[in-house]
């Protein structure tokens, strides 16, 4: 392929900034265009008081010398250098103090942490969402767990007041999450890479949210109008290349205790995904400091093979190995000429991953990834180019391909899509896809079609595709002797003549014929060996199979036709007097159709053999039914089941 060029302009671009990060910034536009009433304003100025808090890095901190350093100190010495403007910068305990302190104005500030009486300028910087949690959780499991957070800030939504645990700074959340005393918690992308570097975490996973970019700006007094248009036309004067400078600047200097390979095996995939380049200046920045060491001049040899690994740690996606979005944005801008036409462009999207996330696990899916990855490739020609552009997005770009060879690549997704599948619980792609013919038309626009088509067939083959998959995790169940075909008829029999007897309505019968199949699709994510166990369960193993009912609800929630019985599901084993799990609940607080299911598979269990004991007769079993009416089950429903038992 003849991208060459424009690949090469910009690793040039990105070598030359990196090479850059070690001097300090000095050229910026020189004509700003300030206003008499400006330029008087900063002419009669004495020394600006700049506060931050303590233990914002790598925006803001304090290094082991005493030094302030961090990234908000760069842009302010930038914003300083434009217009003209002397400022004194001073870190504070907390955001108490900050506003206390009477400052001129407070770097970095964000409008998610608003300060009274304080006007935001226009961003300087923009960092993406991190989940961190203990490595000893599951992240589809946090609800209820302790929440790690600086304290002053705001509880994100969906997290409730009494499971937060307040901390002075954000250090000190990442010690409490690494160390167990806290579960989980928020960061964003730089502090996330600055703790990992300088303290080496090895029992926290992360994993990129989407939520809303943190904008950080700088705070000045509502009533200081021509400040804050000063400031807001000195960001303006910075440039991008000029942007990334200032941070390459304040990320070179950071200390480190862990390798460039330690950082990759613990938190490699994350934070490709949610920041190549940070990852090339702080890899760059790596080799910078060896060279720096006389005692490892030894080290000089191995610059090219660092060199290499930066390029390919900036373009690749770690997971998958395909190329990423800040590639493909290369590709797409280096072939938007005629001698590359014509251009087909192909747009893949994986279906029912998150529900094949809910059954199996993040890890499993990881793998589906892989695999759909390995898939995309094999259909494709040598020289086209395939990008993970999402977390199941996929972009393939055909240079010098028409429709119809677009067309054959997309029948060979399929086809092969359909060998891997054979069998398996593998979800399914959806593919569109659009040709470039004219020279004129903007690339972007090829894309933007063939997502559209994409999205088209996705919404006719997603529903297929959570269907194939439930019916997949059905049989699983049944191939494992989880559950047998027969317990699940008896059942779907039984709660048909309940619900008569009931009078549900037409839709709750249905719901409940469902849920007789589907209540207990969560046993998919426990150990096999648990629930095959003859003897008694350890409180370890009952601990993991009492997760079922909430896997069971993140399954059927995921997928449309079971959706309406996903509560239902959930809350299966709930028991009369408050005393069943997951959450407690107690009489009516507990959905009708849970309690209509756990009494008939109480009593299908007790009237069948299973693992760790003998069947009891029918008799027995309707006699335990009395005995725990009123504690388990619902008093008014045992007497109903009964009589349809011995009719």
């Amino acid at each position: 392929m003849e991208i060459g060029r424009g690949f090469n302009k910009y690793v040039a671009i990105l070598m030359a900034l990196l090479m850059f990060s070690i001097s300090p910034i000095s050229v910026f536009a020189a004509n700003i265009d300030f206003t008499q009433e400006e330029r008087e304003y900063i002419k009669n100025a004495n020394v600006l008081q700049a506060a931050s808090a303590e233990g914002a890095a790598p925006l803001s901190y304090t290094n082991s010398k005493g030094e302030i350093k961090g990234i908000a100190v760069s842009f302010l010495k930038a914003i300083g250098e434009i217009s003209g403007l002397k400022f004194e910068y001073k870190p504070f305990e907390n955001i108490n103090d900050i506003i206390n302190s009477g400052a001129d104005l407070v770097i970095p500030a964000a409008k998610q942490y608003p300060l009274p009486n304080r006007t935001l300028s226009i961003p300087f910087l923009y960092s993406e969402a991190v989940l961190f949690y203990n490595s000893s959780l599951n992240p589809n499991e946090l609800a209820g767990k302790r929440f790690a957070m600086v304290r002053g800030g705001t509880i994100p939504e969906g997290i409730r007041e009494e499971d937060v645990l307040y901390f002075d700074e954000r250090e000190d959340t990442f010690e409490a999450v690494h160390d167990g005393k806290a579960d989980y918690s928020y960061s964003n992308t730089y502090s996330l890479v600055f703790y990992a570097l300088r303290s080496g975490y090895d029992n926290i996973i992360t994993i990129p949210q989407k939520m809303e970019d943190r904008a950080y700006g700088v705070a000045v007094r509502e009533d200081d109008e021509i400040l804050l248009s000063i400031i807001n036309k000195s960001i303006e004067a910075i440039d991008e290349e000029q942007r990334q400078s200032l941070i390459l600047t304040a990320l070179a200097e950071v200390e480190r205790s862990v390798t460039l390979k330690e950082i990759f095996k613990r938190y490699g995939l994350p934070i490709s995904l949610i920041s190549v380049t940070v990852i090339a200046i702080l890899t760059y920045a790596v080799w910078l400091k060896v060279l720096a060491n006389k005692h490892l001049y030894e080290e000089i040899k191995k610059g090219k093979r660092r060199e290499e690994e930066i390029e390919y740690i900036s373009f690749h996606d770690s997971l998958t190995g395909l190329y990423n979005r800040a590639y493909l944005k290369i590709v797409l801008e280096s072939i938007n000429d005629p001698e590359h036409l014509p251009i087909s462009v192909v747009v893949a999207d994986i279906n029912g991953l998150k529900m094949y996330n809910d059954s199996f696990g993040h890890v499993e899916g990881d793998i589906i990834l892989q695999k759909a990855a390995t898939l995309l490739k094999s259909a494709c020609r040598t020289e086209d180019v395939v990008a993970r552009t999402g977390g199941d997005e996929f972009i393939i770009v055909l240079m010098r391909a028409n429709r119809e060879t677009a067309l054959q690549v997309v029948n060979r997704i399929h086809r092969l899509c359909h060998n891997e599948c054979a069998g398996q619980a593998f979800v399914s792609i959806s593919v569109g896809y659009a040709t470039k013919n004219e020279p004129e038309r903007d690339l972007q626009e090829v894309v933007k079609e063939a997502e559209t088509m994409m999205y088209k067939r996705k919404l006719l083959e997603s529903q297929s595709a959570r269907s194939a998959m439930l019916s997949t995790l059905q049989a699983s169940l049944l191939e494992k002797d989880i559950e047998t075909n027969e317990h699940t008829l008896r059942l779907v029999e039984t709660t048909n003549r309940l619900g008569e007897m009931l009078q549900l309505s037409s839709t709750e019968t249905v719901d409940l014929n469902l849920l007789a199949r589907l209540h207990d699709i969560g046993y998919v994510v426990v150990d096999e060996r648990i629930l095959k166990k003859a003897g008694k369960l350890t409180d370890e193993e009952m601990a993991e199979v009492k997760k079922h009912p909430e896997a069971g609800f993140r399954i059927a929630e995921s997928s449309r036709i079971a959706a309406n019985i996903a509560t239902n599901i959930l809350h299966h084993h709930e028991w009369w007097d408050g005393t069943g799990y997951p959450h407690g609940l107690k009489g009516t607080e507990i959905p009708l159709l849970s309690r209509v299911i756990s009494i008939a598979d109480a009593y299908d269990a007790m009237t069948h053999d299973r693992p760790y004991r003998k069947a009891m007769s029918e008799k027995a079993a309707i006699a335990e039914l009395e005995r725990c009416s009123g504690t388990q089950f619902d008093p008014e429903l045992v007497p109903i089941f009964i009589s349809v038992v011995n009719t």
